[in-house]
């Protein structure tokens, strides 16, 4: 596959596509459940057996896709409609016409994309994850994501999209991202020492 440029030529172009927010009829209807854990199948046996890493050649295009701001940006708006016609449906539109969409007003960086509410009025704080792809596809969060999300954990939640451009679904996960994910290190910050 690696060898493939027809099939890389397609991948990066689904992964750089711009977005749009899709036409949805029951927004409401697009909650799921989350995936269930898959258990860590990690021994000392099978690690000792592991092959050794060969490096890899090519392009990142969960990295590529991640970094696709139309797609990001087209999320978070999908997320402020799926809030409104939540709090709308729950009888709590004073609260709906507050849902402020932070990553636009504020700006990125604030460990959160959206506040929104939970019914009772309390601060639901919301950070919003968009792929093109299936709902076990892997994304990335950041060191200030992670922190705020635990500084925060009685609030926040994480809502994943995914399927977004052709039928868009979502899961939510509440409370600290490292306590409903596993967390892989998978870049680090160098200073020579």
């Amino acid at each position: 596959l690696a060898q493939d440029s027809a099939l890389a030529r397609l991948m990066a172009i689904a992964a750089g596509a711009s977005a749009t927010l899709p036409a949805i009829g029951d927004i409401l209807a697009c909650l799921e459940r989350p995936p269930k854990p898959r258990e860590p199948r990690r021994d000392r046996a099978s690690e000792e057996r592991r092959p050794r890493r060969e490096p890899r050649i090519g392009v990142n295009y969960l990295a590529l896709e991640a970094r696709n701001a139309s797609l990001g940006a087209a999320g978070e708006r999908f997320t402020v409609a799926f809030e409104r016609a939540r709090l709308i449906h729950a009888g709590r539109e004073a609260l709906a016409e507050r849902i402020e969409h932070v990553s636009v007003t504020v700006g990125d960086g604030a460990g959160f994309d959206i506040r929104s509410f939970e019914t009772n009025g309390r601060d639901r704080l919301i950070e919003v994850k968009t792929t093109g792809g299936g709902k076990e596809t892997p994304f990335f969060v950041s060191r200030g994501e992670v922190d705020y999300s635990r500084e925060r954990h009685a609030a926040y939640s994480l809502y994943r999209l995914f399927r977004f451009r052709r039928d868009p679904r979502l899961f939510t996960l509440a409370g600290a991202i490292d306590q409903s994910c596993r967390l892989d290190p998978v870049q680090f910050s160098a200073r020579v020492a």
